[in-house]
């Protein structure tokens, strides 16, 4: 299985229609695992993922609240400004920023497939003690 980079969505070439392609792809690799209920290391991996392109979601969008902004109108009768963004996002940005949100929505089910298997997997199983039991019931040995 190929699996996708730390920055992927950002490295090589900006282009969406590549990265749509890398990202179905990788689903595409993560579901054929995922229905002969292999989650390991898939599902980990998928959540990195996820919870990465979240983070760099939200951090760029602190990131745009703390740029200064310009008043642009004053309405001294309902006393309230408005103000406009002085730093705008150029087309790269736009781009990735549609990387992301495409990968967010396709990621999804598949992080809600894994999760159901996981589940399910973690109601059946059942760990009881066999043979010599220890003393102190906290300590031992798993095989």
């Amino acid at each position: 299985m190929q699996s996708l980079s730390v920055n992927w969505f950002i490295e090589g070439s900006i282009d969406f229609e590549h990265k749509k392609y890398l990202i179905l792809s990788y689903l595409q690799d993560i579901n054929k695992h995922f229905h002969k209920s292999r989650l390991y290391p898939n599902l980990s991996d998928l959540i990195f993922h996820y919870n990465n392109l979240l983070s760099f979601k939200k951090n760029k969008s602190m990131l745009a609240e703390a740029f200064p902004q310009r008043i642009t109108k004053a309405d001294l009768e309902a006393v309230r400004l408005t103000y406009e963004k002085m730093i705008t996002d150029n087309e790269l940005m736009q781009q990735i920023e549609d990387i992301i949100s495409y990968s967010l929505h396709k990621i999804d089910p598949a992080l809600r497939e894994g999760k159901e298997i996981y589940d399910f997997v973690e109601s059946r199983i059942n760990i009881c003690p066999v043979g010599v039991v220890p003393l102190i019931a906290n300590c031992g040995y798993f095989i």
